[in-house]
C-alpha cells in the first residue's frame, strides 16, 4: 500500500513538473531559465495628433517611447449602424509620421497607434484620435480683393462660387466717424471632397475669422482648419482675441453653391455682409483711414502676379497665368512644407503663360509655393495628393 502511494505521488510530481517546464524557455548562451512571456504591453507612442488635413488625405505623427520603435496605425471608418470598419491597417518601421490616402472627410474616422513588440505582437493601444470630418474649412491669408462687390440681402440664399469669380463676406467695425473693415473670400477647392478655404485678404487688419481654440491666421503659411461646418469671427485687441459671432457655412456640392450667415445677428459696432462679384484683383496694401468712414485700398496692376496653380497635384505642378498679369522672363519656385522647409527651389524662364514643373517624390500634404518675378513675390498653396 505504501509503495502504491509512493508511485502515484511520484508520477503526479513528474506530470506537474513536465507541465510547468513547457512555459520555460532555455537559454543557452547563459545557462539561466526564464518563464516565456506571450504577452506584449509596450505602452503606444506619446502625443499622437494630426498634423495635416487636405483632400483624400490625413497626416499623423507620434513620439516613440523608444528611438527606433516600430508601430501599428489602424484607420476605422464609421459605418451606417454607428460601428467602425477597419479601414487600413499598417506597419510605419522607425518612423513618427504617417500620411493615410484614400480619407472620405464626409465620413467620421477614427485612429490609433500601438507600439509593436520583438515577439511581432502588438502593445496596448493609444486613445484614438478623431479627425475632423464633414466640411474640413481652413483659415488662411492671401485672399484676392473682389472689384465691385455686390451684397447678398439675404445671407441664406445661395450664391454659386463656380458661376462667380469671387465669394466671400465683409466684416466691419465703426469706432466715432471711423470705419474698419476686413474682406475674405471663400475659396472651394477644384474636388469632390469637402475642402473649403476662407482667405482673409488684408492681413493686417484686426478683424479675423478664427476657429474654435480662438486661432487665426497671421502669414501665408500659417492654416487652422475649424470643425464642422462653421467659423468664429472676431475682434483683435492688444493680441488678445475677441469673438462678436459665429458664421455658419452652407454648401450644395451639386448646384455649387454656398451660404455664409451669422448664427446670431450681428451688434453694433461690428456688421456682417455677404458678398460676390464678377471680377478680381490682388492686394497690394491695406490702409484704413479715418474721416470718410471707408476703407482705402491702394493698389498697382504693374506689379500683380496673377495666377491659378491645379490642385490637388501628384508629379507635376501645373500653374496657369492670367493674361494680362503675364511677362515672359525668369521665374524663381520655391516649394516649403508646412514647417517652411525648402524642398524644392527651382528656377526657370518661363516663355507662355501656362507652365509645368515636375515635383520630387513628395508625400501628401499641404505645401506652400512661392513665386519670384522682378522683386515680385507671390504665394499659393499647393495640396500634393498620391
Amino acid at each position: 500500500m505504501e509503495k502504491t502511494l509512493a508511485f502515484a505521488f511520484l508520477l503526479c510530481l513528474l506530470q506537474t513538473s513536465t507541465a510547468f517546464a513547457s512555459g520555460i524557455k532555455d537559454n543557452s548562451n547563459t545557462g539561466i531559465r526564464r518563464i516565456a512571456m506571450d504577452l506584449c504591453e509596450s505602452p503606444p507612442p506619446d502625443s499622437f495628433r494630426i498634423t495635416g488635413l487636405g483632400p483624400g488625405f490625413i497626416t499623423v505623427a507620434w513620439n516613440p517611447i523608444t528611438p527606433g520603435d516600430n508601430h501599428v496605425l489602424t484607420i476605422y471608418r464609421k459605418n451606417v449602424s454607428n460601428g467602425w470598419d477597419t479601414l487600413q491597417t499598417t506597419q510605419v518601421n522607425n518612423g513618427t509620421t504617417y500620411t493615410a490616402t484614400g480619407i472620405d472627410h464626409s465620413k467620421e474616422h477614427k485612429l490609433e497607434i500601438r507600439t509593436l513588440c520583438s515577439n511581432g505582437e502588438s502593445g496596448t493601444i493609444s486613445p484614438p484620435i478623431f479627425p475632423p470630418h464633414g466640411l474640413i474649412l481652413e483659415l488662411v491669408v492671401g485672399g484676392r480683393a473682389p472689384s465691385a462687390p455686390q451684397p447678398v440681402n439675404d445671407c441664406l440664399t445661395p450664391v454659386s462660387y463656380l458661376n462667380n469669380d469671387w465669394v466671400g463676406f465683409r466684416l466691419t467695425k465703426t469706432v466715432g466717424n471711423t470705419e474698419i473693415s476686413s474682406l475674405f473670400e471663400f475659396v472651394k477647392l477644384d474636388s469632390y471632397e469637402p475642402v473649403a478655404i476662407v482667405k482673409r485678404v488684408c492681413d493686417n487688419s484686426p478683424l479675423v475669422a478664427a476657429n474654435e481654440d480662438n486661432n487665426w491666421p497671421t502669414s501665408i503659411s500659417g492654416a487652422y482648419p475649424t470643425n464642422d461646418y462653421k467659423f468664429k469671427i472676431g475682434d483683435i485687441s492688444g493680441g488678445i482675441y475677441k469673438n462678436f459671432g459665429v458664421v455658419n457655412v452652407e454648401i450644395d456640392k451639386s448646384a455649387f453653391t454656398v451660404s455664409l450667415c451669422p448664427e446670431q445677428p450681428i451688434a453694433p459696432p461690428h456688421t456682417f455682409q455677404f458678398l460676390y462679384a464678377n471680377s478680381t484683383y490682388q492686394e497690394n496694401s491695406c490702409n484704413n483711414h479715418s474721416g470718410n468712414g471707408n476703407q482705402t485700398i491702394e493698389i498697382n496692376n504693374s506689379e500683380v502676379l496673377s495666377l491659378k496653380v491645379q490642385n490637388p497635384v501628384s508629379d507635376f505642378l501645373y500653374m496657369f497665368f492670367t493674361a494680362s498679369s503675364f511677362s515672359t522672363g525668369n521665374y524663381q519656385f520655391v516649394l516649403m512644407d508646412i514647417n517652411g522647409k525648402i524642398v524644392m527651389n527651382e528656377k526657370s524662364d518661363v516663355p507662355e503663360a501656362s507652365i509645368a514643373i515636375p515635383l520630387p517624390n513628395l508625400a501628401s500634404g499641404v505645401y506652400i509655393l512661392r513665386i519670384n518675378h522682378n522683386g515680385i513675390r507671390k504665394n499659393l498653396k499647393v495640396y500634393v495628393s498620391k
